[in-house]
């Protein structure tokens, strides 16, 4: 079974997932850390509605071009649903890089992007997660994912981590 999804080539989940546990068993997080952040485009259905899936999946294509320019070669990148991502990073300054992790994918992710003749001002809501010993990459996804629900409910280009809104 492939791990890769088709139309950005990113990880899919399971391959996410495998990645995820294969960093938490890893001795070397032990002394540092990573985190989880769980990246939704906002207004994706209006664009795919308004636009059609031609460009609703250039837009994807994009999103994911964008993201891998907030991060590092080393950093792990998936797409999970249909406008629905997940990054993770090695984070050497626990809970203070998590947010400038979070700040640059956001800063990356907020200026207008261009598909075909359309100049399209998208957005997106991040939800991370700082990984702690004992959590499985279950529990990481999930507590991301809360957090992005949370972003999400009070605004755009937002970042929430755990119970508390960042940006």
């Amino acid at each position: 079974m492939t791990e890769r999804d088709i139309l950005t080539g990113l990880l899919n989940r399971r391959g996410f997932s495998t990645r995820i546990q294969g960093w938490i068993n890893q001795d070397s997080y032990k002394e540092d850390s990573f985190g989880v952040f769980y990246l939704d485009l906002n207004k994706f259905k209006q664009c795919n509605d308004t636009y059609g899936h031609e460009v609703g999946d250039l837009v994807l294509v994009e999103f994911a071009k964008r993201i891998k320019q907030a991060v590092r070669e080393t950093d792990l990148l998936a797409r999970v649903g249909g406008d629905e991502f997940l990054v993770a990073a090695s984070l050497k300054n626990g809970f203070d890089d998590l947010v400038q992790v979070a700040k640059r994918l956001i800063g990356q992710l907020e200026s207008p992007m261009q598909i075909m003749e359309l100049q399209l001002p998208m957005t997106t809501s991040v939800g991370c997660t700082l990984w702690v010993e004992g959590m499985t990459e279950l529990d990481l996804i999930r507590v991301a994912d809360q957090s992005m629900y949370l972003a999400k409910t009070n605004g755009t280009n937002r970042v929430a981590i755990k119970d508390e809104l960042v940006v």
